[in-house]
């Protein structure tokens, strides 16, 4: 992707000694006529989102959003280049989408854009990029199983995540070093559905306490939803079961305490026939037992 001076010759011809073949070039004059020449390879495309080529992260963000939509990307500067002009009006009547605020896709270019398409373009902003990325994420991933947190800083680990993304029909969040923002958390918070989130890059790039208040905010709305492995106060419970976990609180590692957890799991009601001896708290028990463990991350 580029022209020559962004992939050199001598890069290419080694790419073409491992793989065997000559690898095909899309290049153009500067970034906004490459994106718009490499979204040639989207025969019809659903929607066209446009988002600015001054900064990366917009463009990053959009990826997977765009692969889910069946879009393409083309980038812009200051102005509507000549090239997006002639792509868009040769897609006439497609939906576009701006991807970002005004400050670098500014107002004055959404008549441009409609004048081009033929369709006037939705928007998807917010005040900084951090907010795009959760606005992006509410209106088009609330139900994504996967999500993905990069620096905005560090462009090398968000766009590794990009391909990641994609497949994983998941968005790509953006957060600063130390701090991230409340209305990306709000956008994991919101999501019921998300069961795990990717953090991209080392402790230099995103710092523990971005994962600390990560933990603490997810945790805690988790804990607010009623669960049958959440357990609110250990000493209610039947006091064998008390006893039991101490033990196995202790020494989780033996043997026999692995067996015990293994028969818990194994348990079925055909394997207490006699309730009338033993009592059907018996096999309630031992699913709380199971549920407390569970909780504490024991196993």
């Amino acid at each position: 992707m580029g022209r020559k001076n962004s992939v050199s010759e001598a890069v290419a011809g080694e790419v073409k000694n491992i793989i065997g073949k000559t690898p095909v070039r899309v290049g153009g004059k500067d970034r906004y006529e490459v994106s718009v020449n490499s979204a040639q390879f989207r025969k019809a495309p659903q929607k066209v989102m446009i988002t600015t080529g001054q900064v990366y992260s917009d463009a990053l963000i959009a990826a997977p959003y765009a692969q889910k939509e069946k879009a393409t990307v083309s980038l812009v500067g200051t102005t509507l280049s000549q090239s997006a002009k002639n792509y868009l009006n040769a897609v006439s009547k497609v939906q576009t989408e701006i991807i970002g605020g005004k400050r670098y896709v500014q107002a004055a270019m959404e008549q441009e854009i409609a004048y081009s398409a033929g369709t006037y373009p939705n928007r998807i902003g917010g005040a900084d990029r951090y907010e795009v990325s959760a606005s992006l994420v509410k209106k088009n991933f609330g139900n994504a199983q996967y999500a993905f947190l990069a620096s905005d800083q560090v462009f090398s680990d968000a766009l590794s995540a990009s391909s990641a993304a994609q497949k994983l029909n998941a968005p790509i969040l953006l957060t600063q070093k130390h701090v991230i923002s409340t209305a990306v958390l709000d956008a994991m918070k919101d999501n019921s559905k998300l069961s795990k989130l990717y953090v991209m890059g080392g402790v230099n790039t995103i710092a523990p306490s971005v994962l600390d208040t990560l933990k603490e905010t997810l945790h805690a709305e988790e804990s607010e939803k009623p669960s049958p492995r959440t357990v609110v106060d250990i000493s209610k419970l039947p006091k064998n079961v008390q006893k039991a976990l101490k033990t196995l609180r202790q020494d989780m590692s033996t043997v026999g305490a692995q067996d015990f957890v293994a028969a818990l799991q194994r348990l079925t009601p055909l394997d207490l026939p006699n309730t009338k001896a033993f009592g059907a708290s018996i096999w309630v028990e031992a699913l709380v037992m199971l549920q407390v463990m569970q909780a504490i991350g024991r196993f």
